[in-house]
Parts: C-alpha cells; structure tokens; sequence
C-alpha cells in the first residue's frame, strides 16, 4: 500500500512538473493560489511540507519521490517566480534539503 501511494506520489509530483515546464509563469502562479474556486490550495507549500516530512523519514524507497519532488519545486521557482521562491523560503525548504545530502565526501 505504502509503495503503490509512493509511486502516485511521484507520479503528481512529475505532472505538476510538466505543467510548469518551460517557465511557464502563469502556470506558476496557478498552483500557488486558485483565483477562480471557492477554495485554493496553496500547492507549492504543500508539496514543500510533504518534502519536509519525507526528507526527515530518509529511507532508500523514498528516493524517487524526493528526486521528483526536488525537480518540481525546482520548476515552480524558475522563470523567476519570486512569489513562488518565497513560499519555498518562509517554508524552511533549505534548512531540510541539506538532510538529503551525503555528510561524507564522494570520490
């Protein structure tokens, strides 16, 4: 079960990825905040907050949801999309990546 959710999870992650792609500034904005329904969903944040408990939970399984998830918030910032850059910035987003980082020097 835990694996199938993984993989859904990588999965969004990679859509939301493309829609982004290429700058696509409105598309950007779009995911931060829906001003055409009733209720937004801030989607940029949440995928941080999910990045956050997964990269405190490093486990080998997790890797391809977090390389996604890296990915996605990467698209979502460039352009630039400042508005985008400080949700990822009052998140605490930098202060939890550097979990996912090796201590050890690789050769």
């Amino acid at each position: 079960m835990l694996d199938t959710t993984l993989q859904l999870t990588e999965t969004c992650f990679r859509f939301v990825q493309l829609m982004c792609e290429g700058h696509h500034l409105g598309m950007q904005h779009y995911i931060r905040d829906q001003l055409d329904n009733l209720h937004s969903v801030n989607v940029v944040f949440e995928v941080a907050q999910l990045m956050k408990d997964l990269c405190l939970s490093l486990v080998p399984r997790l890797y391809p949801v977090l390389i996604t998830g890296f990915a996605l918030l990467t698209e979502v910032c460039q352009g630039p999309c400042s508005m985008n850059q400080f949700v990822l910035l009052n998140n605490g987003t930098v202060s939890y990546t550097h979990l996912t980082l090796p201590t050890k020097r690789i050769v």
